[in-house]
This record gives structure tokens, C-alpha cells and sequence, in this order.
């Protein structure tokens, strides 16, 4: 796969004008599984010879190598937009062109599946929907597992104040999930370089509650559900990482901050009315 092949699908996807909806999504990667040899004859066919450069040779031959493998299948899928990034349309000021394209990610690393609104999210797992104003507004909210009963996580963008995380157009996650910390747990877990250490924040009720601050890019964690098991899951972001319990829920702050800059957002988080 060429840079500039890549380019050439991704320039060809913006011009593009289609609604994609799960049919579509189906119907071209049943396609390109069952029938790649016969797509790439069409590919082939569709340029007439008068138009037939070398350019246009040597990207048709590039896109019907890529057809050919089923583990690329997949990624020229979501260059057009039928993946994990989803192209909308987007109104604009009348003295531009009519409309622009705004692509809007939810990165497939993170492994979030589709969003769903706060109160769906809150009714599927009975967690508060943690949001905080210091982190602007949100791009999503997810329930993912695990736990079985799941979790809450909500996706925010990078802003001026707020570096970009490792994952592009992500800036933070912030997340809750029913259980308790147990640092001894979190040591055993922790990977060479990784600091763990003990400490108290004030969330916005007032209260003083234990808190656990993991730097140094931890990409693991451990929390003991209500029913004394211990639930393992992976830091989506590699960043540092602030942990704090409050009402048998540990909140979870991942974001490319200081210590000192989680814990004054932490004492902003409250549940999304």
C-alpha cells in the first residue's frame, strides 16, 4: 500500500456524495470478499482508453492488489467512509461554497463501539455520565466493556488547554465503573516505568476521597467489582492517568496532564443531568 495510493482513495472519498448507512457498509465488504477478481475487471473496464494513462494504469492495477487482499479489504472501506469514520455534512457560511466536509472519528483503537446518549447510558449500566467543564464539550459518549454490567466512557476532542493524546482528535477520556481500588493490585499490574502513587482529591461534592495516580504511559488497570472479582482493563490512551473512588465508583481520568491538572478537573466532574 502506497502513500500515494492512500491519498489518491482518501482525495476520492471526499469527492464523493453518498449516504452510508450498515446496508452499504454489508453489501461492499460482501462484495469485495466474494468477488474481488470481478470488481478489479470493472475497475479495469470503467477506464476508456483514451483516458488510460500511466497514472490511471498504475492506480487501477494499485486498488485491485489492494481488493485482492482480504486484510486491506477492511481499510479501503473505512477510507470511504464506511468504517469506524463516519462523513457528514455540515452547514457553512452562505459566502463559501455550498457545503464542506467534516469527518468526524471515533478512532477504532479505542475499541468504543457506536455512542449513545447520556440517558441510554445511564440506564444501561445505572453509572453516573461524568462530564467536566474544563474539558469543553464532548465528541461522544460510550458504554464498553468490561465489565459484564459495563462501563461508561466519554470522549472529548483536543482543545488549546488540553494537548492531544497519542490517538488523534482525542484529548481525554474520562470514564466510571461500578468497584474500588486496591493499589497493591494496581502494582502488580503496572509495567516497568510506571509510577503508582497514593493520594486524596476533592470531587465537587466536597468530599475528600482516595485517589491513585498512574504516569509514565500504564497502559493497564485493575478495579475489584461488588462482588470481590477483579475486573482488568486496558488505559485506551497510554497517557497518565487519575483514579479516584466516590459512592462505589471509580472515575478515570486519561489525558496528557500534570497531576495537578487532574486533580483540579476531577474536582469538576459531576454526573450529566
Amino acid at each position: 500500500m502506497t502513500d500515494l495510493l492512500e491519498r489518491q482513495l482518501v482525495a476520492l472519498s471526499l469527492r464523493l456524495d453518498v449516504d452510508v448507512d450498515d446496508r452499504l457498509v454489508d453489501d461492499v465488504l460482501r462484495r469485495l470478499e466474494s468477488e474481488p477478481q470481478s470488481i478489479t475487471r470493472s475497475i479495469t473496464r470503467s477506464i476508456t482508453p483514451r483516458r488510460l494513462t500511466i497514472a490511471g494504469l498504475a492506480l487501477a492495477a494499485s486498488i485491485a492488489a489492494v481488493i485482492a487482499i482480504p486484510s486491506s479489504r477492511q481499510a479501503v472501506a473505512n477510507w470511504f467512509g464506511i468504517g469506524s469514520t463516519r462523513i457528514e455534512r455540515t452547514p457553512i457560511p452562505s459566502t463559501a461554497s455550498p457545503a464542506t466536509t467534516t469527518v468526524v472519528v471515533f478512532p477504532a483503537q479505542l475499541d468504543l463501539g457506536q455512542p449513545v446518549s447520556t440517558v441510554e447510558a445511564r440506564e444501561l449500566t445505572g453509572l453516573p455520565v461524568p462530564v467536566a467543564a474544563a474539558l469543553g464539550t464532548p465528541s461522544g459518549v460510550f458504554v464498553v466493556v468490561p465489565p459484564e454490567s459495563g462501563q461508561i466512557v466519554v470522549v472529548y476532542p483536543a482543545l488549546a488547554d488540553l494537548p492531544a493524546s497519542p490517538v488523534a482528535g482525542v484529548g481525554a477520556l474520562l470514564s466510571t465503573v461500578a468497584g474500588r481500588l486496591d493499589r497493591g493490585l494496581l502494582l502488580k499490574v503496572a509495567q516497568p516505568g510506571t509510577i503508582v502513587e497514593n493520594l486524596f482529591v476533592t470531587v465537587a461534592s466536597g468530599a475528600r476521597v482516595s485517589a491513585i495516580w498512574l504516569a509514565g504511559e500504564p497502559h493497564s488497570y485493575a478495579v475489584v467489582d461488588d462482588e470481590d472479582h477483579v475486573v482488568f482493563d486496558t488505559l485506551r490512551l497510554a497517557t497518565n492517568t487519575l483514579l479516584w473512588m466516590d459512592g462505589g465508583v471509580v472515575f478515570r481520568l486519561e489525558a496528557e496532564l500534570t497531576l495537578e491538572q487532574a486533580i483540579e478537573i476531577a474536582a469538576t466532574v459531576v454526573d450529566a443531568a
